[in-house]
């Protein structure tokens, strides 16, 4: 049960992949392979068009944070600071 000032965060199996990887590197630009190859062995172009859709899903689940997980234009994802 979480405590008063923790919350549990409902991810599906390629945001919970996603979470970790950006935490490994705050401020680190990830680009859309990269983190398709995080989230599965197979990174084809199919894949990585696929995960704005996993990125938009994380930022719903965090909530309040979302804006934590920035959008790099033409370059991919990073988690910045909350705005």
């Amino acid at each position: 049960m979480p405590g008063p000032d923790r919350a549990d965060l409902m991810l599906r199996p390629a945001e919970f992949k996603i979470l970790p990887l950006m935490l490994s590197s705050p401020g680190r630009t990830f680009s859309r392979v990269e983190i398709a190859a995080a989230v599965s062995s197979d990174a084809r172009d199919g894949n990585v068009r696929t995960i704005g859709t996993h990125v938009s899903r994380l930022r719903e689940a965090l909530g309040p944070y979302a804006t934590a997980v920035e959008t790099v234009p033409g370059l991919g994802y990073r988690l910045g600071s909350e705005s």
